[in-house]
């Protein structure tokens, strides 16, 4: 069974519910929920975490050089395909601000799911 909840991570959640927050006043229809979800901004999180993790994988800072087009845009399709087999129930558990613990989120699960959706711009291979 594959982990689940990659969305509700502790590196996703807080930036996710930060930005939404903004997005409840927009006046735009339809408005962010399952049924239309905020896509675009799962992407971009997604890649920045990606770059962080890349730039700590030694256990060394190594600084991953600009969040630009030429450096995320390969793992950012990469990204929105995933994004695209995320069903509406699950979006709508990503979604769910108030019933999350924060304090005792599971931080393995993104780990564990990025290792099912291995990105051909990761330093990780799949198996490892």
């Amino acid at each position: 069974m594959k982990p689940n909840g990659f969305l509700r991570s502790p590196f996703i959640l807080p930036v996710a519910e930060t930005y939404l927050g903004f997005a409840s006043r927009s006046v735009l229809r339809p408005s962010l929920g399952p049924k239309s979800p905020p896509k675009g901004l799962y992407v971009m999180i997604l890649t920045a975490v990606e770059r962080a993790m890349r730039a700590h994988l030694t256990g060394r800072f190594n600084a991953p050089g600009d969040f630009n087009h030429r450096t995320s845009w390969n793992a950012m399709k990469d990204f929105d395909r995933i994004l695209d087999q995320v069903s509406e129930s699950c979006w709508a558990r990503a979604l769910d601000f108030v019933d999350c613990d924060k304090e005792n989120l599971d931080e393995s699960v993104l780990s564990a799911y990025r290792a099912d959706f291995y990105l051909s711009s990761s330093p990780t291979k799949p198996g490892v």
